[in-house]
């Protein structure tokens, strides 16, 4: 990503995305250059969207998560509401809710870390939610350690939604 102005990722000899290296950390076309760039690679949960009178929600067994932004105004009318999805959000937008305080309340969930890689300037927690695991980027100097339960916030205004059977992106802005 550092050397190329425009990409090409692969995957068994097909063309994936052609892009910038920007637009493809940001825009991911699919699963597979979702989680191919970027390390660590982006965090991906099962899910459902279910379109209710206050909204659009990303549903699971324990977490009820409000799609709003762009996703919310594209998808409330499309064939993707009250179906299951793919919900992929990047460690740098999953934070510890003492690191996170312009996110809102809604966003939360409990979560205990398992694993804590020190990174230099940063930290990255490996947090079981009960509805598996997501990679936290916290200061680097946080006092969490492996064991302690924690409240983490995802910023859902920088999520991305796939489309659980194909893999493709339900929507992606800065194509081009």
């Amino acid at each position: 990503m550092t050397m190329g102005t425009r990409i090409v990722v692969m995957k068994s000899g097909l063309i994936q995305q052609v892009a910038q290296p920007q637009e493809l950390y940001d825009y991911p076309a699919n699963m597979f250059v979702a989680g191919f760039i970027g390390t660590p690679q982006m965090n991906f949960m099962p899910g459902k969207l279910e379109k209710t009178a206050n909204g659009l929600f990303f549903t699971t067994r324990r977490w009820r998560l409000p799609v709003d932004g762009h996703y919310g105004s594209a998808i409330t009318n499309s064939a993707h509401s009250d179906r299951e999805v793919m919900l992929g959000i990047r460690p740098e937008h999953v934070l510890l809710e003492s690191e996170a305080t312009a996110l809102k309340e809604a966003w939360a969930v409990q979560a205990k870390v398992e694993m804590k890689e020190m990174m230099g300037a940063d930290t990255y927690l490996y947090a079981e939610t009960g509805h598996g695991q997501l990679i936290v980027r916290a200061n680097a100097h946080t006092p969490v350690g492996v064991g302690d339960e924690v409240r983490i916030r995802l910023n859902m205004d920088k999520a991305h939604l796939f489309d659980i059977h194909s893999g493709e992106a339900l929507m992606r802005e800065g194509r081009g």
